[in-house]
């Protein structure tokens, strides 16, 4: 396996540099854990963005996410785009997720930019009680223990401070 990192910056881009984002490639299978502001420059440097498999999400910050928006763009409407190719990357991202990115991508003018260019699993669907104003703080926590549960169940163990970044 090998991990390479395309970005480490804090929530501003270094001079050069980018915010959240590594390319983690086994033998055929590449995957991007963490899209945020100037990876996809630096990914593709790296790899034809064509051939990247997945695409997960640590959380749901800014500087983790915000250079989907191009690299959607380019599977969506690039020139290379082979509409009969079977929809890659898939995207697996925190509960929440299609909300926020149709809000941000919306400031573009697709709010549906991302989900079409890379498919969001329904579990990350918001529930009935997302949709109908449920105190954040209170989604929050019970996504937490979700997410905790669930890393649990798959053998992950994140060490994280009290706000959930990984140290």
């Amino acid at each position: 396996m090998r991990v390479t990192v395309l970005g480490k910056s804090p929530s501003w881009q270094d001079a050069g540099g980018a915010c959240s984002g590594y390319l983690v490639q086994d033998g055929a299978t590449s995957l991007l854990l963490d899209c945020g502001n100037g990876v996809f420059a630096k990914l593709r440097a790296q790899l034809d963005y064509l051939a990247v498999d997945a695409v997960v999400l640590s959380h749901l910050h800014a500087d983790h996410f915000l250079d989907l928006v191009p690299f959607s763009y380019a599977l969506s409407h690039g020139p290379r785009r082979d509409a009969d190719a079977p929809v890659k990357p898939v995207l697996h991202a925190p509960p929440g997720a299609r909300a926020c990115f149709r809000q941000v991508a919306g400031g573009w003018g697709g709010e549906e930019l991302v989900e079409h260019a890379e498919p969001v699993p329904a579990e990350h669907e918001p529930r009935h009680d997302e949709q109908h104003g449920e105190r954040e703080a209170d989604h929050a926590q019970r996504g937490d223990d979700q997410q905790h549960a669930e890393n649990q169940r798959r053998g992950i163990e994140l060490d994280g401070g009290e706000d959930g970044h990984v140290q």
